[in-house]
């Protein structure tokens, strides 16, 4: 006998979570921030209508797929493809803060792709949370424009959080090399 067929939607967040869902066709599906309660309110098995990007800011959640279940403590980055079925829970009552976004297609950058049917999750600096929360907040403040230029900016925008992403999840140059790079650079336009 076959499994049931999990479903395709984007799911809304319990009332009271900050979200925004596209009613117009936008590359952008969906957008969710702030705090979030996995274990009073868990996101039930299910699959999306396009890519989805979780940073996990704070606290620890546990991913589910129909082959596994991991726990993820923050800062990460789950990048859950289109035909992932995933939902998502806690062990234990307490906050956990995420900004989430949902993408129509597959990410532009290779590195990011999760595999068919899967996810990808990567480890973040916590020097980059902050530029990847100003870029959520830019997505924001860009649907609730919706002027023309959305259609053109809303990709723009997906291009930069990806490379925010790249960026956090790459462990940093040693202070050392960076100066000894700096230095040299320095040398070579000053002979």
């Amino acid at each position: 006998m076959a499994p049931p067929e999990v479903p395709k939607r984007t799911l809304l967040p319990p009332p009271g979570c900050p979200s925004w869902m596209d009613a117009q066709g936008l590359p952008l599906i969906y957008l969710g921030w702030g705090v979030r309660d996995f274990q009073r309110f868990p996101v039930p098995l299910h699959r999306d209508l396009g890519t989805n990007y979780y940073l996990l800011l704070r606290g620890q959640m546990i991913v589910q797929t129909a082959e596994s279940e991991k726990r993820v403590r923050g800062p990460a980055a789950l990048l859950f493809d289109a035909n992932c079925a995933f939902g998502l829970t806690q062990e234990k009552r307490g906050q956990v803060e995420i900004a989430v976004w949902v993408w129509r297609g597959s990410p532009v950058a290779p590195q990011l792709r999760p595999p068919e049917g899967g996810y990808r999750q990567l480890e973040l600096q916590s020097r980059h949370i902050s530029a990847l929360l100003s870029l959520h907040s830019r997505c924001r403040d860009e649907v609730a424009l919706a002027d023309a230029a959305t259609h053109r900016a809303l990709p723009a925008l997906r291009e930069l959080v990806e490379v925010e992403i790249v960026r956090a999840s790459q462990p940093s140059p040693a202070l050392s090399d960076m100066r000894w790079r700096l230095a040299e650079a320095w040398m070579a336009a000053n002979l």
